[in-house]
């Protein structure tokens, strides 16, 4: 038999189905409207189903839309919304796959999955194609998997969903960030496009077929072990550089040690400002995720707290690198300046103490990082913004169960050899020349006792900052129960708490065991200055406030008005007459 033509092989069928219908009309008179139709309905569909073989035959690469591409849900709504409340119970236990794909999610719902998966870091898939989710949706999900929320993530699927350009935009910045995320947009009728790879190479380990070594690949990797050696080196290479906002943190510390390690000037400080600011915005995220004073985040999962503490020393220098002296509008010679690039690195070195992390507590200790940072604020006295650092970090060290953090402070040079000041309250920088600097308790004496007595606005800058350090070794009782903690402003106005019940045990031993430091805060009777200017300090330095005279009860208004209070009515008519006599005239 010979081969027909594509076009009547197809129309074949159709033909006999004619025959087939008038054979039925002839023999069904009474019905032949109604079942007319339904042959003209059959015959149509079986037309679609032959075209649709005739096409799979001529291309074996093409495949039909299927129904989940279609953009209404393949469900009910009521199955919708108990898959739904499904996928949230599962995402509070933990589990690592969820599937919502064809529940119609609407972009309510879908924000608030994505603002569950802040705290997630359980969940590997999730599958939302063929949904309703739209750009405002995708704004929320870049926002929340951005600050590293559904840190375990590994597969996203987000095809058939309702994005335009902007959306799509939204995702693309996204996968930069997340790079260990597979992201699926487009169409699930359409194969995604895939980037045009090397044939791979023969194995020369004789796999069966010899097709390429799935062990090799980064997510076999990532969640196997491997004997291979060179496999390893890799991984924790990789693991190094990962950061999810595409920073690699070697190279940032490689950029901030050629910049201390260039020429000084103006120049050199911008850039360290610049590259130290932006190192503070991700140490304080990642400090934010530290969750156990036990756990150890030097283990790569916070590259950018592992690659600082590595670099402690560098950061060390930078707060030894002044300025050029500035010309202010209270001096006539130019003054001595902080720089904004040490302010950053004080910053840098109050992030690292803030999660009371024991790691991070005895590499800022062996650094000796704490010391310097308040040996420069008090050789500062009139840079609030340096105090307010300061005294974040000095609060850590006091509360930190490393003794040693606040204990460098009570021995001559503080434990890194710094130089005593020029002056108790400020001056030079106390790095060259003159003996060793005091110990902390000794030093804040000499710097608030010359203040008592004198009124707020003549005292010497830097009194407030050093009453606020002596604040917070003080017991709870102290300042009048402790409540003055959250009252009384600072120099830079930090908040403080103070109480002996936050600082370390050692610590309040030395203090106690300290001369200098119980006849400075010893009672006013006594000669100690540290109480009477607290007092002062908790009445917001203006000293006390005035009190109100008493209020003169009804009886004595009375008496004075003639025995009887008068009306607004009355008042009226009383200012009335008085226009009309003239009195008010003038």
């Amino acid at each position: 038999m010979a081969d027909l033509p594509e076009d009547e092989a197809v129309e074949a069928p159709c033909e006999e189905v004619d025959e087939d219908d008038a054979a039925s009309t002839t023999s069904t008179t009474s019905n032949a409207s109604s079942t007319g139709g339904k042959k003209k309905k059959k015959k149509t569909n079986r037309k679609k189903k032959t075209k649709a073989n005739a096409e799979g035959a001529a291309g074996p690469e093409t495949s039909l839309p299927t129904e989940a591409s279609s953009s209404k849900p393949s469900i009910s709504k009521s199955d919708a919304e108990k898959r739904f409340n499904a996928a949230m119970d599962s995402l509070r236990k933990g589990e690592d796959w969820i599937d919502l794909a064809g529940c119609g999610v609407p972009p309510a719902k879908a924000k608030k999955l994505f603002e569950a998966l802040k705290d997630n870091a359980s969940l590997t898939m999730l599958n939302l194609s063929n949904n309703q989710i739209n750009d405002d949706a995708a704004q929320t999900l870049a926002g929340v998997l951005g600050m590293s929320g559904a840190s375990g993530l590994l597969d996203l699927d987000l095809r058939d969903n309702l994005f335009t350009d902007t959306g799509l935009q939204v995702l693309d910045g996204l996968r930069k960030l997340r790079k260990e995320v597979v992201i699926h947009t487009g169409s699930l009728s359409e194969p995604e496009p895939v980037a045009a790879v090397a044939p791979p190479k023969p194995s020369t380990k004789g796999e069966a077929g010899g097709g390429p070594d799935v062990t090799k690949g980064k997510m076999f990797r990532k969640f196997f072990q491997t004997s291979d050696e060179d496999d390893e080196s890799a991984l924790v290479h990789e693991e190094s550089q990962l950061d999810d906002r595409g920073i690699n943190p070697t190279e940032l510390w490689a950029s901030i040690k050629e910049v201390v390690a260039g020429p000084p000037g103006d120049a050199c400080v911008l850039a360290l400002a610049n590259k130290l600011q932006q190192l503070c915005l991700l140490l304080s995220r990642e400090t934010m995720a530290i969750q156990s004073a036990r756990s150890n985040p030097l283990d790569g999962s916070k590259p950018h707290i592992k690659e600082c503490v590595s670099n402690l020393d560098a950061l060390t220098e930078v707060l030894g690198l002044p300025p050029r002296p500035v010309t202010v509008q209270y001096a006539s010679a130019p003054q001595p300046a902080v720089g904004s690039h040490r302010i950053a690195a004080a910053e840098a070195a109050a992030l690292l103490l803030s999660p009371g992390n024991a790691a991070l507590d005895s590499a800022v200790r062996a650094a000796g990082l704490a010391p310097r940072v308040v040996h420069l604020a008090l050789a500062h006295p009139l840079c609030s913004s340096l105090h307010v650092r300061a005294l974040r970090l000095f609060r850590s060290a006091c509360a930190s169960p490393d003794a040693g953090l606040a204990m460098a402070l009570m021995l001559p040079g503080w434990g890194c050899g710094l130089q005593d000041p020029q002056e108790p309250a400020g001056g030079g920088e106390g790095s060259a020349g003159g003996a060793p600097v005091r110990p902390l308790p000794e030093l804040l004496a000499a710097v608030v006792t010359p203040a008592l007595g004198v009124p707020s606005g003549c005292r010497a800058p830097g009194v407030g900052f050093a009453l606020e350090m002596a604040r917070l070794w003080l017991p709870n009782d102290a300042t009048g129960g402790g409540s003055g903690a959250d009252d009384a402003g600072s120099s830079g106005g930090a908040d403080t708490t103070a109480g002996s019940g936050a600082l370390n045990p050692t610590l309040t031993t030395a203090l106690l065991a300290s001369s200098a430091w119980s006849e400075f805060c010893s009672d006013a009777r006594d000669g100690g200055a540290l109480r009477p200017l607290l007092d002062e300090q908790l009445g917001e330095l203006c000293g006390p406030r005035p009190q109100r005279p008493p209020v003169e009860d009804a009886g004595d208004l009375a008496n004075l008005s003639g025995g009887s209070m008068l009306s607004g009515r009355e008042i009226l008519a009383l200012l009335q007459g008085m226009s009309s006599m003239g009195v008010m005239s003038s």
